[in-house]
């Protein structure tokens, strides 16, 4: 019994940190987030949204990077 009040009480911390967090805050996470992370990681992720970049909503297919993201060349 004393197990499952422990679990509880950090499930309720998580929550109540998730929902402490504005969404700039929110934002600034996945910026540091996609910065940190690998090049494979961002072409599988642009690949699997469909995207170009982090800020990028269309697939702008420049073989140069210069926002920080691999080419887009065949994310389609």
């Amino acid at each position: 019994m004393i197990i499952l009040f422990l679990l509880f009480l950090v499930q309720f911390a998580v929550a109540c940190a998730c929902l402490a967090l504005s969404d700039t805050q929110q934002r600034e996470f996945y910026k540091v987030g996609w910065r940190s992370s690998t090049e494979e990681l961002k072409s599988r992720t642009q690949q699997f949204f469909k995207c170009c970049g982090y800020d990028s909503y269309t697939q702008d297919l420049n073989t140069t990077h210069p926002f920080g993201h691999p080419s887009c060349v065949g994310v389609r």
